[in-house]
């Protein structure tokens, strides 16, 4: 999966940060990154030093406080809508097209007026944290 979505931002001219895997990882590169954007995945690598490690809330609450819009990439909405119904869920398996028009959606909503081509994207967690199943 982390492949698939790489290939198809680069296409779209999109400057690629990550994927990362970890909570700790993912919170450092959302801390320190100058983003126009990010798509997270849910569930990442566990961290047996960190309790609560394979979820990604605390990227997206930091991401919320940075004002940096970000789409959610799961394969059970309920999960993250449970958590925080608001945010735009991108629902795996997903096409090409779809995710596509969810980027554009955010680079638009961008509070920091990002451009058509942004110097930078990022995903800052990755399908690369995801259970060995493909879609």
């Amino acid at each position: 999966m982390a492949q698939y979505v790489d290939a198809i931002l680069r296409r779209m001219g999109i400057e690629v940060i990550g994927p990362v895997g970890t909570l700790r990882q993912a919170m450092i590169l959302a801390e320190t990154e100058r983003l126009d954007a990010a798509l997270l995945d849910v569930r990442l690598l566990p961290d047996v030093r960190l309790p609560y490690s394979d979820r990604v809330y605390p990227v997206a609450d930091l991401l919320r406080r940075r004002r940096i819009p970000f789409s959610i990439m799961t394969a059970s909405a309920a999960e993250w809508i449970d958590r925080l119904p608001s945010d735009p869920v991108l629902l795996k398996p997903f096409h090409e097209d779809q995710l596509k028009s969810a980027v554009c959606r955010l680079l638009r909503s961008n509070s920091m007026g990002a451009s058509a081509r942004p110097r930078r994207q990022a995903r800052a967690t990755g399908a690369v944290a995801e259970p060995a199943r493909d879609y």
